[in-house]
């Protein structure tokens, strides 16, 4: 039961990830960052994916990572 609500979740963590790249993202540098980081993260949701790695991926500051996608998309990482 447990391993099916968190497949769940993730399904609806990916669903609204998805969203966010087609529909509510516009072009600047920032964005393309984050679209990228969700493009990642819908390729690899499986796996173990950490918040540094991710930051690192982008060429950002971890704390500025969590801002900017917190900010873009309104989720908290």
């Amino acid at each position: 039961m447990y391993k099916r609500k968190i497949g769940w979740y993730k399904l609806m963590i990916l669903h609204r990830l998805f969203e966010l790249l087609v529909y509510n993202i516009d072009s600047s540098a920032d964005n393309s960052r984050i679209k990228k980081t969700i493009r990642y993260i819908a390729d690899h949701y499986p796996e173990k994916i950490t918040v540094k790695a991710m930051a690192s991926m982008t060429g950002l500051q971890t704390n500025y990572f969590n801002a900017i996608f917190k900010q873009k998309t309104g989720l908290s990482i």
